[in-house]
């Protein structure tokens, strides 16, 4: 009896395991690589990028709620704007504001709106060098941005 609890126990972990090395954004199941850590099932990161996401229902959206959105994320960080930005997120338009952060591992963050699959996502990006381009970006950032 002991053996087929510390069985089951073992199996468990590892589909657990397994589990956890699969995101799921906006419905769209992503392959984790070994060199990133998945914070939460909204949240993933490296020392060269990090990627954060929310789902506000369509309804409720609005162009105010989208400016104290951008008003209470301006105020949690010390930030100094770059410029608007456009991208590609999953094959979805997204846009958004690209910022500076001067004493952070991460400098750089875009902070931008989009639809995937009728959801409504906000996305949250960092990254350790200026995200002028895709031509530097691993297969998991070109997932999340593409230009």
């Amino acid at each position: 009896m002991k053996t087929r609890i510390v069985l089951l126990v073992i199996v468990f972990q590892f589909f657990n395991a397994c589990a956890l090395k699969k995101l799921n954004y906006a419905k769209i199941k992503i392959e984790v690589p070994s060199n990133y850590k998945l914070s939460s099932e909204y949240q993933i990161e490296n020392d060269n990028f990090s990627a954060q996401w929310t789902y506000i229902p369509g309804k409720s959206f609005s162009n105010n709620m989208q400016i104290e959105l951008n008003n209470q994320f301006e105020s949690q960080f010390k930030l100094r704007y770059i410029n608007d930005i456009n991208f590609i997120s999953c094959g979805e338009k997204f846009i958004g504001k690209k910022y500076y952060l001067e004493n952070a591992p991460l400098k750089y963050r875009i902070y931008a709106y989009g639809i995937i699959n009728k959801k409504l996502v906000i996305l949250n990006l960092g990254f350790k060098n200026n995200p002028e381009n895709d031509k530097y970006f691993d297969d998991l950032m070109r997932k999340f941005i593409t230009f």
